[in-house]
């Protein structure tokens, strides 16, 4: 049944076509990169992929495996505590990356 909406998603385009699907894309380059994915996601092997994947294309890579929890799982923050918890792991990570790149410039999106 996947294969079948992956396929009408594409349309004409081959399932293997980088712009499609990470899995066949070329990793080299992409900042650090965090994964998170539920135990009881359907695309768990496509995140594990994409992470093992990253890691040897260089990429410095976390991948997260949230027990028991199913595709994005975080809309439930104000219901469940591992969605707030996922969210705080997000914010985390974004704080230690930046914190790596003590000479990047960050513009705040405030004037549009």
């Amino acid at each position: 049944m996947a294969y079948g909406f992956g396929q009408h998603y594409a349309g004409n385009t081959p399932l293997d076509n980088p712009l499609l699907s990470p899995h066949y894309a070329n990793l080299t380059g992409l900042p650090p990169l965090l994964i998170q994915v539920g135990g009881d996601e359907i695309l768990l092997s496509d995140a594990t992929d994409l992470g093992k994947n990253a890691r040897q294309a260089g990429v410095e890579t976390t991948l997260e495996i949230w027990p028991g929890m199913w595709h994005v799982w975080h809309i439930f923050t104000p219901f469940l505590a591992e969605a707030k918890d996922a969210i705080q792991s997000i914010a985390g990570f974004i704080e230690n990356t930046l914190d790596s790149f003590p000479n990047a410039i960050i513009i705040p999106n405030t004037v549009r």
